[in-house]
């Protein structure tokens, strides 16, 4: 409705312009739109900025994952080869100072402490690396099966897993270069 008004008014304020006006009218409003469309898509593709699949996705750089006591742990491999692993002092990593439970299931929270709030919780390495907990919700009496998929908030920097919420703790000068 909002559209069609103002397009209804646009339609009525051209029919009294010249047939050059006309057409300068409707190339800033084609204009307007296309700034606005380009506007709301900005977030969805700045968001992965330039070292947003470097530092996600540590699966593929990972192996040994496994998830005990609502700790996280894995051995990864650095991303430039000539330089040793370095043990970041959360390895291996809790997941409650990375995960928390939201209005609809497991979400990325600094100090989430999700394990308040769940249990029974595993890890699902068939399709990704998927965290499979049994949650209770504060607003119902009963627990439902909540996931999250790890790869979208862990990262491997330099061997050491990491929450994005905290990032590593041995954060070398470089670190904001090396995306």
């Amino acid at each position: 409705p909002l559209i069609d008004d103002f397009l209804s008014r646009t339609q009525y304020q051209i029919t009294y312009l010249t047939h050059a006006e006309q057409n300068l009218e409707m190339f800033a409003l084609i204009n307007i739109l296309t700034i606005w469309l380009l506007s709301l898509s900005l977030p969805l593709t700045t968001a992965q900025g330039p070292g947003f699949k470097r530092f996600h996705d540590f699966s593929k750089t990972c192996t040994n994952i496994t998830f005990n006591d609502w700790y996280l742990s894995a051995d990864c491999t650095p991303f430039d080869p000539s330089k040793s692993v370095e043990k970041d002092s959360l390895d291996p990593l809790d997941l409650n100072f990375c995960v928390g439970l939201g209005p609809t299931g497991l979400t990325w929270d600094v100090y989430g402490k999700f394990s308040n709030y769940c249990k029974d919780c595993a890890l699902n390495t068939n399709f990704g690396v998927i965290l499979e907990c049994e949650c209770g919700f504060w607003d119902i009496d009963e627990t439902q099966n909540v996931t999250l998929d790890l790869d979208t908030g862990i990262g491997n920097y330099n061997g050491s897993i990491f929450c994005y919420t905290t990032g590593p703790t041995n954060v070398p000068n470089d670190f904001t270069t090396a995306c």
